[in-house]
């Protein structure tokens, strides 16, 4: 899966610069410069949260399909402290099937807790053009933040000569600690331009990402985001290494993200009415994540 997570941390240090830089509408609403970074970084953390739910699904799916969704390779595999994975239809034959991922206080690798279910139906093995994999949740939650919505991942085959996949995250919502909500909706479209040719050497794998969005941060600005160059992710650089993504507040505040020339170098920009500040340390705070 192609990762945006580390853009929450770009957003979030990139506050400091841009922390009090203000502007008024002409309808007389304030609205600073500094709330169109919030909604930047609101966007940015859901898309982080969904992102690492995805991680777990799409490991899960392709295990789960490796053991020929074998409930019994699964539970050996997976009965983990607090983590549990049931198959419905434990075989290779009967579609579509639901795989169910439980967890119990389940802290992960990266170091986060995870309560509640995901629910992943499949209507086919995986990379089998018409793929479609949709994800729900219930009381779901990632310390803490709690996860709504349905998300479709779905195998084209190629398109364009390239293996295409399209992602579709329908009634997004994350529900902070404190309460506050965040609403979150994208239509990704990813696309594996080179590498494909050789899927026994994952190294020169390169994906572009493209597509757009819309939500509610968690103090009330609407917004849409729209990836205006293509997102650009190489297998061993673990940020994007060029694209440009463009955020705009209730049509009134525009911020841009860019990625740069394809340098895997951690810098980026981030221009705010003309205002633009260049950072280097993607790998920066979670915040408080």
């Amino acid at each position: 899966t192609m990762k945006t997570r580390n853009l929450f941390a770009v957003l979030f240090l990139a506050g400091a610069f841009l922390a009090g830089m203000t502007s008024c509408s002409k309808d007389n609403k304030e609205v600073t410069n500094t709330d169109a970074l919030a909604v930047a970084t609101d966007d940015a953390l859901a898309d982080n949260l969904f992102d690492d739910a995805m991680d777990e699904t799409d490991q899960v799916n392709l295990d789960a399909d490796a053991n020929g969704f074998s409930n019994d390779a699964l539970k050996s595999a997976y009965l983990n402290g607090s983590k549990m994975v049931v198959v419905d239809k434990p075989d290779t034959v009967n579609f579509p099937k639901t795989i169910t991922v439980t967890y119990q206080n389940w802290m992960g690798p990266n170091g986060r807790v995870k309560n509640g279910t995901i629910y992943i139906t499949v209507n086919k093995r995986w990379m089998r053009a018409g793929y479609v994999r949709t994800v729900t949740f219930e009381n779901f939650s990632i310390n803490g933040y709690k996860i709504e919505g349905t998300k479709t991942i779905s195998y084209l085959g190629f398109v364009n000569d390239k293996p295409t996949i399209t992602v579709n995250l329908e009634n997004g919502k994350i529900i902070t600690p404190g309460g506050k909500t965040i609403q979150h909706q994208r239509q990704i479209t990813r696309t594996w331009e080179y590498g494909w040719q050789s899927p026994l050497w994952i190294w020169d794998d390169v994906w572009f990402v493209t597509g757009s969005g819309s939500g509610v941060d968690r103090n009330g600005f609407a917004y849409t985001y729209n990836i205006k160059e293509a997102l650009q992710f190489h297998v061993g650089c673990p940020w994007p290494k060029a694209g440009v993504i463009e955020i705009v507040e209730e049509g009134k505040k525009t911020v841009t993200i860019d990625f740069g020339d394809g340098t895997c170098d951690r810098k980026f920009t981030v221009t705010i009415d003309g205002q633009t500040t260049q950072e280097d340390g993607l790998e920066g705070s979670e915040g408080g994540l």
